[in-house]
C-alpha cells in the first residue's frame, strides 16, 4: 500500500511538473502574440495616418479623423470621399 501511494505521489509530481512547464510555454506564447498584435496594430495605424496625410486630412494624436460635430462629420465624410477618390 506504501509503495503505491508513493508510486502515485510520484505520478502526480511528474504531472504537476509537465502541467508547470506547459503553463510556461502558454504564457511566453500569449505575450509573443501580444507583441505581434501591438506592432500589427502601430502599422495599421501609421498606415492610416499616412493615407489621411496624403490625402491631407487632419488626423488626431490617436490617428483618428477630427470632427467636432455631426454636421461636420457629415461634410468630412463627403469631403475624404472625394479626396480619397482623386488619390485613386
Amino acid at each position: 500500500m506504501a509503495a503505491t501511494a508513493r508510486q502515485e505521489a510520484d505520478t502526480l509530481k511528474k504531472e504537476l511538473g509537465q502541467l508547470k512547464t506547459k503553463l510556461e510555454e502558454e504564457k511566453k506564447e500569449k505575450a509573443e502574440a501580444q507583441i505581434k498584435a501591438k506592432e500589427k496594430e502601430d502599422n495599421l495605424n501609421n498606415s492610416a495616418k499616412a493615407l489621411l496625410g496624403a490625402a491631407d486630412i487632419p488626423a488626431n494624436t490617436v490617428g483618428k479623423p477630427s470632427v467636432d460635430s455631426a454636421t461636420d462629420a457629415i461634410y468630412f465624410v463627403v469631403d475624404s470621399i472625394e479626396l480619397v477618390r482623386d488619390l485613386l
